[in-house]
């Protein structure tokens, strides 16, 4: 969890961070043009949150990327080795379901 302090992975021993709260009220809104796409990384443990940070900007869901990592992931629970790059477009008003995976050498 990122709520483990005890880990050596805890983002907040390695550089500053933001709440939730605080990156949803990034002024992304008022930065991009009406065709903007974007490209957001996120991990397992902040997938859910990934899609309120884009709906905040302004975004709809239209697909997402796995990067696949070779080693064993940090944590106390699946160790995960993938992350996701989530791809949303700016007003685009439908859904796509569509995954794609790609593997790391």
């Amino acid at each position: 969890s990122y709520d483990n302090k005890a880990a050596r992975g805890a983002a907040d021993k390695h550089y500053a961070t933001m709440s939730l709260e605080e990156i949803c009220r990034l002024p992304v809104t008022q930065l991009v043009t009406e065709n903007a796409h974007l490209h957001l990384w996120t991990t397992n443990g902040f997938l859910r949150e990934a899609f309120d940070v884009i709906e905040a900007w302004g975004f709809d869901f239209k697909s997402c990327l796995v990067w696949i990592k070779p080693q064993l992931g940090m944590g106390n629970y699946w160790r995960v080795s993938h992350e996701f790059l989530c791809d949303r477009s700016h007003n685009v008003s439908y859904v796509a379901s569509r995954i794609m995976l790609c593997c790391h050498a």
